[in-house]
């Protein structure tokens, strides 16, 4: 499987769209897990990016620009929380958790610092889509239009923290 960065913008949008989703989790299962559940989803929900860490994860945002951040809170290391502050540098972008962590003061804190919503990992994989598909707009018309031409969603790109895409 090969990664290419992110194609140029093909649409007339150019903040961050409704409904284009960057995941971020540390856990190389999950993250594919969950990404191709949100893109299963396609048109209505397209998956832009993956990362595994913070630094890739911010990359990702500025270059791919999502609507939406899927979130782990323990990113190996890293948490989750702390990314927060620099996500909401980015108008408009919305924050989901989605944590294996069962504590409530988790939750509080995560909504406190901006999330728009807190999933656990192990809810009906109805309730992450749901919470996508509720957070944001539906992507006017005119820009769904434009990609009708292609013949499938744009290239995901993944990164990791060296900056480097996997070989193929």
């Amino acid at each position: 499987m090969s990664f290419d960065p992110p194609p140029p913008h093909d649409h007339a949008v150019t903040a961050a769209s409704p409904r284009r989703v960057l995941v971020v989790d540390d856990h190389g299962r999950t993250l594919a897990a969950v990404a191709a559940l949100l893109q299963a989803e396609y048109p209505r929900i397209d998956v832009v990016g993956t990362a595994s860490d913070g630094p890739a994860a911010l990359r990702l945002l500025a270059e791919a620009a999502p609507g939406i951040v899927v979130l782990d809170l323990d990113l190996g290391g890293e948490r989750g929380l702390d990314l927060l502050p620099a996500i909401g540098r980015h108008p408009g972008v919305k924050v989901i958790i989605l944590s294996s962590s069962d504590d409530p003061q988790e939750k509080v804190r995560a909504l406190d610092a901006g999330a728009v919503a807190f999933i656990h990992k192990f809810a009906p994989a109805g309730e992450l889509v749901g919470a996508v598909l509720a957070v944001a707009p539906q992507v006017p018309v005119g820009v769904l239009s434009c990609r009708a031409g292609s013949a499938r969603p744009d290239k995901s790109v993944e990164a990791s923290d060296s900056g480097k895409k996997p070989a193929a």
